[in-house]
């Protein structure tokens, strides 16, 4: 039987755009790829589906050192796909595709007593 490849999906002008690196380190600039995350969610390329805060609050909480993690969940409507975008207080941020069912299973904590003050 012969093997049959499937093309490899390409990549989207949105969401894979999205992520910013530090040109020093190739990490992931944080408050560069937030804006970038605000600026498509505001012009429809993207939504959030969840979150621990609004998105626009994200680098001003990880700055106050309150909350040890903040993620969010982003829908890209160009694509489809589902983005888990995360940062920490002591360690990388992750920005990657997930399956939309991640939403769910992510082990939310009410973290508003920290940004509704």
């Amino acid at each position: 039987m012969k093997k049959q490849f499937s093309e490899q999906p390409k990549s989207c002008p949105c969401c894979s755009t999205a992520v910013i690196y530090s040109n020093r380190t190739r990490n992931i600039n944080i408050q560069a790829t937030c804006d970038e995350l605000i600026k498509r969610c505001s012009n429809g390329e993207m939504n959030v589906i969840r979150g621990d805060c609004p998105i626009d609050m994200m680098v001003g909480l990880l700055e106050a050192d309150t909350v040890y993690t903040i993620v969010h969940f982003l829908h890209c409507n160009v694509c489809g796909k589902t983005i888990f975008w995360g940062a920490c207080i002591r360690g990388a941020p992750i920005y990657k595709v997930v399956e939309r069912d991640a939403v769910d299973k992510w082990r939310w904590e009410d973290k508003r007593k920290y940004w509704l003050k």
